[in-house]
């Protein structure tokens, strides 16, 4: 296995958010997406517990804070119709000192762990526009991480019916 890249919870930020384009929406996307990070992309310095949306990591909430205040992380709130209802959604958009905040971190893993870096953006790009379906592969996939969620049945309820959606439009193309 190869070997465990430390970033501190603001580098975490930066990465992510600057991997899915300077800006990403969602509070629960980022969170995710640095528990990805951690557990499928060798990462380390994010400590996540489960949580009431599933692991969350009181680290990179904070670090979102000492961003903004440095001046290097926006933040705006959007209202977005969900499945069911209307969420209130973050919008992080990284500021032009934290673009090169960004691009300076991302020369130095390009150089010391190409792997990692690779395998941020592939998880980064698959993710990033999927909120319902990020939040359901994180459930079922890690499911000791989701025992204090407030909404883990209705996420598990809703992830089996989008499955079997899916398999009735597969069945229905080949044939």
């Amino acid at each position: 296995m190869a070997a465990r890249v430390w970033l501190t919870p603001e580098e975490w930020a930066l990465l992510i958010i600057g991997l899915a384009g300077s800006e990403l929406r969602g509070a629960t996307t980022l969170q995710k997406l640095g528990f990805l990070g951690v557990m499928e992309a060798g990462g380390e310095g994010l400590e996540y517990v489960p949580w009431k949306y599933g692991p969350f990591s009181e680290d990179l909430h904070e670090a979102v804070k000492q961003l903004r205040r440095e001046g290097l992380l926006k933040r705006h709130v959007v209202f977005e119709n969900r499945m069911l209802y209307t969420a209130t959604v973050y919008v992080y958009e990284l500021t032009p000192r934290g673009e090169a905040e960004f691009r300076k971190l991302l020369r130095r893993l390009e150089k010391e762990h190409p792997d990692f870096l690779r395998r941020m953006r592939e998880i980064v790009e698959e993710w990033k526009d999927k909120p319902f379906h990020l939040l359901y592969y994180v459930y079922k996939r890690y499911k000791d991480w989701t025992y204090f969620s407030e909404i883990r049945d209705e996420v598990m309820r809703l992830g089996r019916l989008l499955e079997r959606q899916g398999e009735r439009q597969s069945k229905t193309r080949g044939s």
